[in-house]
């Protein structure tokens, strides 16, 4: 049926996907910039409590993303039943995701008591072990706020509305900007908290996004139409029935999320068996890749949007190349980050440190990550592509080959038997980052082409 018709132009493709791309790259960049704010602030109150913090935020990451990836099917649901005009059930989605996000939210708090054990196992110092896992604590408390925003604002995405949420994160910016330098540094007579104050000041602004974005699709004016304050007419029992693909996705997107953030936070352990130095001088260079990490998130949460929109539609060729549009977007855009960090990266470490022996140290790094800056959002926007198309687990195998089995193997060996310490875990991921942009971009192929064929 979606052949019939000749697919989009590649250039209405593109206009669509950069309307639906830069509101998103925005929010997303404003979350990951409340975080660079914290890591930079933090990093100007002390090495130490930069370091303390980096330990805390690689174990929480894991968790976050790993529950993030199990709320994934709430973009993607909602974006195909919008394309095909069930708009009633894109309200659904959102309900029936709302009590799933709080429930994976007190699991990973629970799970946020094991930091502690966990971090002495890894050799970490008894003292950067303790504070380390009494910040994770904190962060882990405000999870089920967290993920009940995410589902809300991928709700919005999915309808095609990413304004509000990115109005939302850009004023949750400026509130954290200003906890942090009350509760970090003490000022306005508020003791002075460190590492602790940035993660104070980080569960303060969660909430307020939180009521903000709940505040505005409550109100929203055809909320009527999207059933946003309307239960399931068949009950709660229908609803857990419907839920079941959502919860398939969600299940292998988070195992995905889980295999990459853990690999990653891996590689944050393995950087402190080098000192206090070398964590602090990897965790700006991660920070870095973080940040230009949510201009592909973007694209990709544009781009499975437009997929489950065509597919919707039974537009299969159309969805197709939404796919390669996307990709070829996201690279141009970080291509411009990528050679003025590869030219000038004093500059970019100037941001984050005065102190001359971690500038010494971070320089090299962030030479070396603009190239895996390409890699690695080429392969975060293959791998949302595939599951625009439902495909559940083979984006999920190559994220456990390419960074549980090359990387992490390949950073040890780097650091510890070369001798190319901090430099090393940059080499790792650069060489599993190709490995996975490569077995995406294959499968995609074969993938999408199986489908266009089935629909002639």
């Amino acid at each position: 049926m979606g052949e019939i018709a000749a697919a989009m132009p590649v250039r209405k493709q593109a206009v669509e996907l950069v309307r639906l791309a830069a509101p998103v790259v925005i929010a997303r960049a404003s979350i990951m910039c409340m975080v660079l704010v914290d890591t930079i602030m933090v990093g100007h109150y002390g090495a130490t409590a930069l370091a303390e913090l980096a330990l805390a935020n690689a174990f929480f990451f894991v968790l976050l993303v790993s529950a993030s990836g199990l709320l994934i099917g709430t973009l993607i649901f909602t974006a195909k039943a919008h394309g095909a005009q069930n708009y009633a059930e894109c309200g659904q989605v959102w309900r029936r995701s709302l009590p799933y996000a709080v429930l994976i939210g007190f699991a990973g708090f629970a799970l946020c008591l094991l930091t502690e054990p966990l971090l002495l196992v890894t050799r970490q110092t008894p003292a950067l072990a303790k504070s380390g896992a009494s910040l994770t604590l904190m962060l882990g408390a405000s999870m089920p706020i967290l993920l009940c925003y995410i589902v809300s604002a991928n709700f919005l995405e999915g309808i095609k509305r990413p304004i509000p949420p990115m109005v939302i994160m850009l004023f949750a910016n400026i509130v954290n900007i200003g906890a942090n330098w009350v509760l970090i540094f003490g000022k306005l007579g508020m003791p002075e908290l460190g590492a602790m104050g940035s993660v104070i000041a980080t569960i303060l602004v969660r909430f307020v996004a939180l009521c903000l974005i709940l505040g505005y699709i409550w109100h929203m004016r055809d909320w009527r139409l999207f059933g946003v304050r309307i239960p399931d007419p068949n009950g709660w029992r229908a609803s857990w029935r419907g839920w079941a693909e959502q919860r398939k996705l969600g299940l292998a997107h988070g195992l995905s999320a889980a295999i990459e953030a853990s690999a990653f936070s891996a590689m944050t352990l393995l950087a402190g068996l080098l000192g206090t130095l070398a964590i602090a001088a990897y965790t700006i260079a991660l920070n870095l890749i973080g940040m230009n990490f949510m201009i592909a998130l973007g694209f990709a949460s544009a781009t499975t949007v437009s997929i489950g929109n065509a597919r919707g539609a039974e537009d299969y060729r159309t969805a197709r190349q939404i796919g390669w549009t996307g990709l070829a977007l996201c690279a141009a855009v970080q291509a411009t980050i990528v050679i003025a960090m590869a030219v000038n990266p004093a500059m970019f470490a100037a941001f984050y440190t005065t102190e001359a022996e971690l500038l010494a140290t971070v320089i090299p790094l962030i030479a070396l990550t603009a190239w895996v800056i390409i890699l690695d959002g080429g392969q975060g926007i293959m791998a949302t592509a595939l599951r625009g198309w439902n495909d559940s687990w083979v984006p999920t195998l190559t994220h456990l080959c390419s960074y549980a089995i090359v990387m992490i193997p390949c950073g040890w060996w780097l650091t510890q038997r070369a001798g190319h310490g901090p430099l090393g875990l940059i080499e790792a991921i650069l060489i599993a980052s190709a490995i996975s942009v490569s077995l995406l971009c294959l499968r995609y192929i074969w993938l999408t082409g199986r489908h266009v064929r089935a629909a002639r």
